[in-house]
């Protein structure tokens, strides 16, 4: 005969020992049975069909030791396991639906992220900056220009790229969440359905065993089958859903790529352009107020060579040397004219 022992609250006494005890203390023996029905109630909702049949065999024991009268009918037992189902469900229903603006842990990651973004817009700003200063127009309208345009491309990428993917991620993990909880709700109808199908066996306790076996073992087929099923059918869905989003982000990611490439031409462009224009008006000023002829225009050639150099990738042409080429200006001694024409060719700020 098969022992019971890990089915048992207290094993130090032997299972043989016990069922004598309970010939005698009905209301042990009730205590105990109740016990047994709750272990293969719980077997039962996990698919565990042997340690179900175990705990079942060991109702039978209690029963015939205390003359059938744990399989008489009694009051129903599963009012109360309902009740606390629907108070279950009822509380997984009323859960909160997603929203980013009071979301904590996603409003934390967006502020992160703006702020590294902010951080990369400075840096790059202030690059740009000692970059147009070493040419001599680190005042322009030109370094406004750039520094908004850097401070432009952050905030759409932000906008085009962070955002929408930091949105995407806690959308996913509050999804997460909500498929917990709904699991835990189907677990607790799985228990409440083995109490209420297990409340009234058959009062012969042979008769019901074989019933319930019959039926459980065509009941686990059926189960697995359809579960097999829904989990072919779910990994499908996942699959085709990874694979559009996969599709969409690499399409996003492509043509932001494209913009950002595009506008950082654009920008390049931008500032070439207004560089000429600046120069254009300057010659124009210049001209118009005064022409110098003279010995100012036949050192422009050496100065030029000497501290004038053009940048390979703008092709914009700029002083290297300010304080060198200001020195060698002075030292031409010059008419003062002559000396302030060449200091507006080059850009340079005329003493005063």
């Amino acid at each position: 005969m098969a022992t019971y022992d890990f089915l048992q609250s207290d094993t130090s006494i032997p299972w043989e020992e016990k069922l004598k005890k309970y010939a005698q203390d009905a209301t042990a023996g009730k205590n105990e049975y109740a016990r047994a029905q709750q272990v293969y109630n719980y077997k039962t909702s996990l698919g565990d069909n042997e340690g179900a049949s175990a705990a079942k065999r060991w109702m039978g024991q209690i029963d015939q030791a205390t003359g059938g009268l744990m399989s008489r009918p009694t009051a129903d037992p599963t009012k109360d396991v309902m009740e606390k189902y629907n108070t279950y469900l009822t509380n997984s229903m009323q859960r909160k639906a997603f929203d980013p603006n009071t979301d904590q842990q996603y409003q934390s990651a967006l502020a992160a992220a703006r702020q590294q973004v902010q951080q990369g817009a400075q840096t790059a700003t202030n690059n740009a900056m000692v970059s147009l200063g070493n040419r001599g127009i680190g005042n322009s309208s030109v370094a406004v220009d750039r520094a908004n345009q850097i401070q432009q491309s952050a905030n759409n990428k932000l906008q085009a790229e962070i955002t929408p993917q930091l949105l995407g991620d806690y959308y996913r993990r509050w999804m997460g969440e909500q498929q917990l909880g709904q699991q835990d709700v189907a677990n607790f109808a799985n228990y409440a359905n083995a109490v209420s199908s297990n409340a009234y066996r058959d009062k012969t306790f042979d008769r019901g065993v074989l019933e319930s076996d019959r039926t459980y073992d065509r009941g686990v087929l059926e189960s697995d089958r359809n579960y097999n099923r829904g989990v072919l059918e779910s990994d499908r869905n996942y699959d085709r859903g990874v694979l559009e989003s996969d599709r969409n982000y690499n399409r996003g990611t492509l043509e932001s790529d494209r913009n950002y490439a595009l506008n950082e031409r654009q920008t390049n462009a931008s500032i070439a352009n207004m560089a000429a224009d600046n120069a254009r008006a300057a010659a124009t000023k210049t001209s118009a107020k005064q022409q110098t002829p003279g010995d100012a225009n036949s050192y422009i050639s050496n100065l030029s060579k000497r501290f004038v150099a053009t940048d390979p990738d703008s092709k914009e042409a700029f002083v290297t040397d300010v304080d060198g080429l200001e020195r060698s200006i002075l030292a031409l001694n010059l008419p003062a004219d002559q000396t302030a024409y060449l200091y507006r060719y080059y850009g340079l700020q005329i003493p005063e």
